[in-house]
């Protein structure tokens, strides 16, 4: 388990978390950061990230595209996400990290990303909207199928709820589709930090952990010896994964937009750093 010490770095680091800056832990180093500075209305750096495009699966409504209309650096460090009913239809954007990330055996990772939702709140103008920090194992770029590839939900919420979620999907012991989760609860119109934590310190692979934080705030562990299957905890420890940005309108969790749902500004994701930590 995280140290009450490491516990407490990490508090100390969300206190002063500023736009700009992917902040330093004690004892880690930072290997990946992405910041978002940059001209207003500029596009996220294609460096760094892929486009997801096209529409998408889990009864979702929104076509992602590459419009700055719906993925833009906003001018003050941060990057927006912002969903849009047109016309014909809902377009967002998912963002998934050109680099894959993997933690070695005796080591620890961390993966942090500091977020705001919307700049209203209420479930009635948030309804279908389904924003999210999650990231993929890198095996289904290479045809395994979904969820043996694993799957890190590092912050999820629907329809603007009292809850931020944190889930992992995996092969054979996570519950299908629902996988095993927990939530936490948020002021959701005020910046967050959301943390990972993939802890392969314990050289008994039972004993090693997957943690998640919110403002430091410890709120769901998992354990080896709670999947009880080693197969499966390789591929959610050990194996890459990449990182992934979207907002969501509709699908299976959510349900539907209706009329009322808000577009626009008002059920955009903020994003002030993404960053990638391992142990010394």
């Amino acid at each position: 388990m995280l140290s009450l010490q490491l516990l407490s770095l990490l508090a100390s680091v969300i206190s002063v978390a500023n736009a700009g800056t992917a902040e330093s832990i004690a004892n880690f180093n930072l290997v990946w950061s992405e910041t978002f500075t940059g001209t207003a209305g500029a596009a996220p750096n294609t460096a760094t990230w892929n486009y997801r495009t096209g529409a998408q699966s889990n009864d979702e409504v929104e076509t992602y595209t590459t419009s700055t209309d719906n993925c833009a650096l906003s001018g003050d460090g941060t990057l927006l996400i912002t969903p849009i009913e047109t016309s014909t239809g809902w377009t967002s954007c998912r963002l998934e990290t050109v680099d894959h990330f993997a933690c070695d055996d005796g080591a620890m990772m961390i993966f942090q990303a500091r977020i705001r939702l919307g700049s209203t709140s209420g479930i009635g103008n948030h309804q279908g909207i389904w924003p999210a920090f999650w990231a993929l194992g890198a095996s289904m770029l290479t045809g395994t199928e979904w969820p043996a590839c694993g799957e890190w939900d590092i912050m999820e919420n629907v329809n603007a709820g009292a809850l931020g979620y944190g889930t992992l999907h995996c092969a054979d012991v996570c519950d299908g589709s629902t996988g095993l989760g927990a939530g936490i609860a948020f002021d959701y119109t005020t910046f967050h930090t959301w943390a990972f934590a993939v802890d392969r310190t314990n050289s008994d692979w039972t004993q090693q952990e997957l943690r998640w934080y919110m403002d430091g705030t410890l709120y769901h562990t998992i354990t080896g010896a709670d999947l009880n299957n080693q197969a499966d905890w390789t591929a959610v420890t050990a194996d890459p994964f990449f990182m992934i940005l979207n907002v969501a309108v509709g699908g299976s969790w959510p349900g539907s937009p209706t009329s009322a749902t808000a577009s626009g500004t008002a059920s955009a994701m903020e994003v002030e750093y993404v960053g990638v930590y391992r142990s010394v």
